[in-house]
C-alpha cells in the first residue's frame, strides 16, 4: 500500500465518522437535547485533527517518496 493510499483511508475514515457524529447531533438537538449534542464536540474536534494531518502529509508528499509516483525509465 503506498503512502497516500494509507493517507486517503485514514482521511475517507474521519470524514465518514465526522458525518455520522454530524447526524447524531442533529438528531439529539431535534429530540431536544442539545446538552448531549454538544457533548459530542471533542468527538468532532478529533475527527477534524484527524483529517488536518492527512491534508497536511499529502501536501507533504513529494513525487519521489511515493511509489504510485515513480517515473518509469523507459518513458521518461
Amino acid at each position: 500500500m503506498t503512502t497516500a493510499l494509507a493517507i486517503g483511508q485514514v482521511a475517507l475514515s474521519a470524514q465518514r465518522n465526522l458525518h455520522q457524529i454530524a447526524a447524531y447531533e442533529r438528531s439529539l438537538r431535534q429530540r431536544g437535547a442539545p446538552v448531549a449534542a454538544a457533548a459530542l464536540s471533542p468527538y468532532r474536534a478529533v475527527e477534524r485533527a484527524r483529517l488536518d494531518v492527512c491534508a497536511e502529509h499529502l501536501a507533504a508528499l513529494q513525487p519521489a517518496n511515493d511509489l504510485a509516483f515513480e517515473q518509469n525509465p523507459e518513458h521518461a
